[in-house]
């Protein structure tokens, strides 16, 4: 009888182990400068807006985070172009570039971006979809390019 009870009580912490889901929590504020975060959102967002480049997002978010972030946003940012790697060391799901000037994406520019599964690419200067950098990341399901200048579709 005490070794059933043993058994069932083991049982009961792997389950919950198992089943438990680890939530993302931000960091102190003065740890992300420039960019901000908000926890209380669902999901989860980091923020960044009026940023001159992505060597600045990289410096403020490589390496912070065990699990990826549920939603990144640069908006209203000077990011010309998504060269490769730029998101080496940032693990995200959901990825949103909004208003940033953005004219160009490598075909190398998600390259290591294996949890991302949606990308949001909206009110820039695209001239066409970036279908090699989009097939690099099989995780993606979802594919926003609204209020881009979108002339050649491939």
């Amino acid at each position: 009888m005490m070794a059933m009870l043993g058994t069932v009580c083991l049982l009961a912490v792997a389950t919950a182990v198992i089943g438990e889901k680890t939530i993302f929590r931000c960091p102190p504020a003065d740890q992300l400068l420039p960019c901000t975060c908000i926890d209380t959102l669902h999901p989860a967002e980091v923020r960044c807006e009026a940023v001159d480049g992505l060597d600045v997002i990289q410096k403020s978010l490589s390496n912070k985070w065990s699990i990826p972030i549920p939603r990144l946003n640069l908006s209203n940012s000077n990011l010309p172009a998504l060269t490769p790697g730029s998101f080496v060391n940032i693990s995200v799901e959901r990825l949103i570039i909004n208003g940033s000037n953005l004219r160009f994406v490598s075909d190398n520019a998600f390259v290591g971006a294996l949890n991302l599964q949606y990308i949001a690419l909206t009110d820039d200067k695209l001239h066409e979809v970036p279908t090699e950098a989009i097939k690099k990341v099989p995780r993606v399901r979802t594919l926003s390019l609204a209020g881009n200048l979108l002339s050649k579709l491939d």
